[in-house]
């Protein structure tokens, strides 16, 4: 049973990105603008909240790979 919500978890992160994604992306910049940043903070850091469940994969198996390469 345990295994299965975990693994509705991961189903349901992606389904929601798309869904609610570009909103929260725009709060976050308005967040940061608020507390005085830059709003290119979470460009110039990768963040994005509006992505897919593939660019999520994607964007982590670079990373992961950067790191075992930089290493």
């Amino acid at each position: 049973m345990l295994q299965f919500l975990f693994a509705c978890a991961f189903l349901i992160a992606p389904v929601a990105g798309m869904v609610y994604g570009a909103d929260v992306q725009a709060a976050a910049e308005a967040e940061l603008a608020r507390q005085g940043f830059s709003g290119s903070l979470l460009a110039d850091k990768a963040i994005r909240f509006d992505e897919s469940g593939v660019a999520m994969i994607v964007r982590s198996v670079r990373r992961s790979s950067w790191r075992c390469s930089a290493g």
